[in-house]
């Protein structure tokens, strides 16, 4: 059957994927539209001038984006430390640990802090 000749009957369904993004799409509106049609939505966005809520939120984000590029270093850090020790490298695995410090003291503090 081609797609051109779908059955006319009334049993018939529109194919899966169509059906499941539709109801995605659905459900993502009801779960969006209070968001973008709230009074506070600038204010969440931006963050308020005076340091309100908003300004709160954008400094946790961007505090979680230093601790994900903190871990992404970490990992490096990690793969190079154990292949030093793997291959008895003293001098490098030496590095590395003075590299570890400078990671450690740079990481952000915790959110409540």
């Amino acid at each position: 059957m081609s797609r051109t000749n779908l059955p006319s009957s009334p049993n018939h369904q529109r194919p899966f994927s169509v059906t499941g993004l539709r109801q995605v799409l659905r459900d993502a509106w009801a779960m969006t539209h209070p968001f973008w049609f709230s009074e506070d939505r600038w204010a969440l966005v931006l963050g308020e001038p005076l340091g309100g809520a908003g300004a709160s939120a954008c400094r946790r984000r961007a505090q979680a984006r230093e601790i994900v590029y903190i871990n992404v270093l970490l990992n490096k850090w990690n793969d190079t430390l154990y292949d030093a020790l793997q291959d008895k490298h003293y001098t490098v695995f030496r590095y590395q640990l003075i590299c570890f410090s400078w990671l450690a003291g740079s990481a952000p503090l915790p959110f409540g802090a």
